[in-house]
């Protein structure tokens, strides 16, 4: 008796079973076994009408019938980034250079050479003396024709061997920054307050205000982060040349230069 769940085969007959023993065995590594079907491709450049900028910037690939647009451009995209990152390190630099002065600058000044924060003042963090405040050695600065009549000596002048209040200069200097900054952004661009990073963000979803990447607000971020670190406020300028890299995307893409033939090519996030 057979279980009610129990599956029949159909009959075979003998021929057929002769058959199946006379049939070769398929070799595994048979190339008809193992090749996929050839796939016709063929390449066209787009014309005016396919939405996208002519001047070989992409081409479609057509792939068993289907068509696939396929971007070619690396070369302009490389030196549109290129030149992207040099004008945001630029800028890093000036707000580290102007930062590292004007921290220094709340406790003392450099003697022979203004506008110099206290490591290059000294030559060097090692050539510091953090007990008496100077250079261990003063270094020599050398200007004019005449190197040997017009040598001044450069040193590291802290406060308080020149005022009798050296915490009120202290006091005034950091206020003023901090102040400062806050003046600049408030009258000229709000929107560069803040991190921005949340309005990166944005621009890189495709929904970011382009006011907020404006020429003025790359100035004023770029002013009042130097002042508000300056200041010595606890705040750090990474995050924010996030913003500045992208407000510079902003500036060169409505610029008419090379880099703004570039990057006109895109919307700000793809260029960013």
């Amino acid at each position: 008796a057979r279980s009610p769940g129990a599956h029949m085969l159909p009959p075979t007959t003998e021929d057929e079973e002769e058959q199946q023993d006379q049939a070769p065995a398929r070799d595994p590594t048979d190339s008809q076994v193992l090749r996929p079907p050839a796939r016709t491709t063929s390449v066209n450049s787009l014309g005016s009408g396919g939405g996208r900028p002519t001047g070989g910037a992409a081409r479609t690939l057509t792939v068993d019938g289907e068509r696939r647009c396929v971007d070619i451009s690396m070369p302009r995209a490389l030196l549109l980034a290129i030149g992207l990152g040099m004008l945001t390190a630029s800028t890093g630099l000036y707000i580290a250079i102007n930062c590292e002065f004007l921290n220094d600058f709340r406790f003392g000044y450099c003697s022979g050479l203004p506008l110099t924060d206290r490591n290059r003042c000294c030559g060097g963090r090692e050539n510091i003396n953090h007990k008496t405040g100077h250079c261990k050695r003063a270094q020599v600065y050398t200007s004019g024709i005449h190197r040997d009549k017009n040598r001044e000596p450069v040193d590291w002048v802290p406060w308080d061997q020149v005022t009798r209040a050296p915490f009120l200069v202290y006091l005034v200097a950091t206020v003023g920054f901090a102040a400062t900054a806050s003046l600049l952004l408030a009258s000229f661009a709000p929107a560069a307050k803040g991190s921005g990073v949340p309005d990166v963000k944005a621009a890189v979803s495709g929904f970011g205000n382009t006011g907020n990447f404006s020429a003025m607000c790359l100035l004023m971020k770029s002013f009042g982060l130097s002042l508000a670190v300056g200041a010595g406020l606890s705040l750090g300028k990474e995050g924010p040349l996030i913003h500045v890299g992208v407000c510079w995307a902003h500036v060169v893409q409505q610029s008419t230069g090379l880099l703004g033939r570039l990057a006109a090519t895109a919307p700000l996030h793809e260029v960013v």
